[in-house]
């Protein structure tokens, strides 16, 4: 059986709550089987990355308690830096999985600044999640790719769609962001 799989990547310098709620709305509104918080060695796009291993620390207790949400390490273990060599290298790993990528609406606006992001928009189906200070609608991505936006009611069976194509699924906003904890910013939960 074919499992349906959302791919959270990101530094998760701490991973949190809004981090699990991103995670947890995709897994229910688009029916995946599990959703793997893919750790990046590093983010050519940041100066301070963090450490490496109480990032994973940091995933790996936040995640401890769901048995479908996974921490995926593929990027220390084959010294990948880019996500769409990640994508390449997990998809002829996982030949027989169906993958998703999965994003935080607050990223958009610098997704046009990821390498190969095209690359990334044709390689997998991609669900967008509403977040905190996130423009829906806005970003280059969502300019460039508007002929393959779906509509929210298609999010159930997105991972059986051949990319590009994305939806932008609506959910209850969750105020935390790792760039708030680390400055020490109080957020309500």
């Amino acid at each position: 059986m074919t499992r349906r799989i959302g791919l959270l990547g990101g530094s998760f310098n701490p991973a949190h709550a809004g981090h699990l709620h991103v995670a947890a709305t995709a897994l229910k509104r688009l029916r995946l089987t599990e959703v793997w918080f893919v750790l990046a060695l590093g983010n050519p796009l940041k100066v301070e990355h963090g450490d490496y291993d109480e990032r994973a620390a940091s995933v790996g207790a936040q995640i401890a308690r769901y048995a479908r949400f996974k921490l995926c390490e593929i990027e220390a273990e084959q010294g990948l830096s880019y996500t769409i060599d990640t994508i390449a290298t997990l998809k002829h790993i996982y030949r027989d999985d169906a993958f998703v990528w999965l994003m935080g609406g607050d990223n958009l606006e610098t997704f046009h600044r990821w390498r190969a992001w095209e690359q990334i928009a044709c390689a997998v189906p991609m669900a967008i999640i509403a977040r905190p200070g996130a423009r829906p609608f806005q970003s280059v991505f969502e300019r460039r790719f508007a002929f393959a936006r779906l509509a929210e009611r298609a999010a159930p069976s997105l991972a059986d769609y051949k990319a590009p194509a994305w939806v932008y699924i609506r959910a209850p906003l969750h105020p935390q962001s790792s760039t708030h904890i680390r400055n020490g910013v109080r957020q309500s939960d």
